[in-house]
């Protein structure tokens, strides 16, 4: 719904001590139409960097808007590469602001754009790819500094495919956020 506003609502579906279900849904404010929902399962206390610490979270987490021009998210991300990708590292990119690591949501976005990317250029370049279903494993706090992105074509198809993307960080190697994406084929768009 290009040009609409996005209404997001989520909702925790259970908390305990140790775990916090949540499920959200992101609509067009304009038709009310199913966007996108996500469910995900959390670690209670297990925030990165806050282990033993007491901070004033929202001294932190105040955001200064630049009076800069508007621009997607996809440009946002500044994602560069042909086959393995690059994820620069940018302040606006920050969410554990006590490490700093980069926001969940950031990095699972720069994973599921180089899977679409990836089955675009190994399928069928002239067609867009759109996610069906992504789950992300986050194994560790992504580091404020690049992100080294490996993905790999897992199962071709010619109205689907299966895309597995690995991000890496540092000399050592480890991996730390893998994404699974189940991508189909936009369809195409009339231009009369």
């Amino acid at each position: 719904d290009v040009g609409a506003d996005i209404v997001c609502e989520a909702r925790t579906q259970h908390l305990d001590e140790h775990f916090a279900v949540v499920r959200a849904s992101a609509s067009s404010a304009r038709t009310g139409t199913l966007l996108a929902w996500a469910s995900s399962t959390y670690a209670v206390g297990a925030h990165p960097g806050m282990a033993g610490k007491k901070v004033d979270i929202q001294a932190w987490s105040q955001l200064t808007v630049a009076s800069a021009p508007q621009q997607d998210f996809r440009s946002m991300l500044a994602l560069s590469g042909e086959r393995d990708f690059e994820l620069p590292f940018h302040a606006r990119l920050v969410g554990a602001v006590t490490l700093p690591a980069v926001h969940g949501g950031a990095t699972s976005a720069a994973l599921t754009l180089a899977a679409m990317r990836t089955a675009q250029r190994a399928i069928e370049p002239a067609s867009e790819w759109e996610p069906l279903s992504v789950t992300i494993h986050f194994l560790r706090a992504v580091q404020a500094c690049g992100l080294s992105i490996r993905p790999t074509l897992r199962k071709p198809g010619s109205r689907s495919c299966v895309v597995g993307a690995s991000s890496f960080q540092g000399d050592a190697g480890r991996e730390s956020v893998h994404a699974e994406c189940l991508l189909a084929r936009a369809p195409a768009t009339s231009h009369s």
